[in-house]
């Protein structure tokens, strides 16, 4: 009898979480009426080039024109351009933030804005520095996260440098949160573990948003964790400033290196937290962690993932400094990890993956 009672309360909480999915919050993406989805996002560039390139794009289709915004005034590759004429030119930012506030009333669950730039350019870094202002002061209690794409260490033009100094004033200012991105370690991922040598920027988009994809995985599906933007914030974060973390993903494998692949839980999480995984090349050799979060999404084993954990911190794989009680967060989604069909990268379909955010003293 006990064992049915608990067979029954089992089945009722699978109901419950079933029913929970089924009236959970579209974050990113709307459900039109002929039973399609357009995603919750708006595309801005000064520059009407990339507008063009959307437009062509085989995935023109899922946007709304209007939410797609370009001018011709052009930033020219500089900070001040993107940042201080338009903020003389308010007719032409006033749209812009009309557009987002359209989009935000008709959401059924607002949580937070997610900002994918690059600060190497005019526009990615001023304009950007000005958006996220004018998002902070309309909107103080809301969150906004930034994926931001960082120069190479090695880059040449001085330009470049001075444009990420001063828009990394903006991230620290007025974002919760910012993933830092850096195409050399994306390069580095591409040739040796998908035997890319030179990978073109479709490639590193698809990289990025399978990473991505990862991080927003516990709130599209749900997840005992990090379902919220929020609560990962809370779990990496602190100290206010100190909001700047490095991701990673695995697995990265391509057909012909199914071989080479990770595929127990413990072999994920371990090559996680290797520097082969980082989508950032960090300067120093070592360094402490102040926190993690890790996403397991597939056909994953809680147990597995436990004795992952524990074997990481028992033999220093990753240490954490004594000022602060550093630990590992973990989630897991069931909903297996997808890739679009593309023959420039060609990945492996696999049935579990991991990505991660780490905030390091480096």
């Amino acid at each position: 009898a006990a064992a049915d009672g608990y067979k029954r309360q089992q089945l009722r909480m699978v109901r419950s979480k079933r029913k929970q999915k089924e009236k959970r919050p579209s974050f990113y993406f709307e459900h039109l009426p002929n039973g399609k989805f357009k995603p919750n996002a708006i595309i801005a560039d000064l520059d009407a080039e990339s507008a063009n390139i959307m437009h062509k794009s085989s995935l023109r289709e899922m946007f709304d024109k209007k939410d797609i915004f370009t001018s011709n005034v052009g930033s020219y590759g500089i900070y001040s351009r993107g940042y201080y004429y338009m903020k003389k030119n308010e007719t032409l930012l006033e749209p812009l933030l009309e557009r987002i506030r359209a989009q935000i009333e008709k959401s059924d669950s607002f949580d937070s804005f997610q900002v994918f730039t690059g600060i190497s350019g005019g526009t990615g870094s001023g304009f950007m520095a000005l958006i996220t202002e004018k998002l902070a002061a309309a909107y103080p209690k809301k969150n906004v996260m930034a994926q931001t794409i960082y120069p190479s260490p090695d880059t040449h033009g001085p330009i470049d440098s001075i444009n990420s100094v001063l828009s990394t004033h903006a991230l620290l200012e007025f974002c919760s949160g910012v993933v830092a991105i850096q195409n050399d370690a994306i390069a580095k991922i591409a040739n040796s573990q998908l035997g890319i040598k030179h990978p073109v920027y479709s490639q590193y988009n698809r990289m990025i948003a399978k990473s991505y994809s990862s991080q927003t995985a516990p709130m599209r599906f749900g997840s005992s964790t990090n379902s919220s933007v929020t609560e990962l914030l809370s779990n990496l974060v602190p100290y206010p400033r100190i909001h700047f973390f490095f991701p990673a993903y695995g697995p990265f494998s391509s057909s012909e290196r199914a071989l080479l692949c990770p595929k127990s839980e413990f072999d994920l999480t371990k090559k996680i937290v290797d520097k082969s995984s980082s989508l950032i090349c960090p300067k120093i050799s070592s360094f402490d962690t102040m926190a993690m979060v890790l996403f397991y999404q597939g056909d994953v084993s809680k147990e597995c993932i436990d004795a992952a954990i524990n074997s990481l911190t028992n033999d220093k794989i990753i240490t954490f400094p004594d000022w602060i009680p550093g630990g590992i967060k973990y989630g897991t989604t069931i909903n297996w990890p997808v890739s679009i069909p593309d023959e420039s990268c060609n990945f492996l379909p696999v049935t579990k993956s991991l990505g991660a955010l780490r905030n390091s003293m480096g």
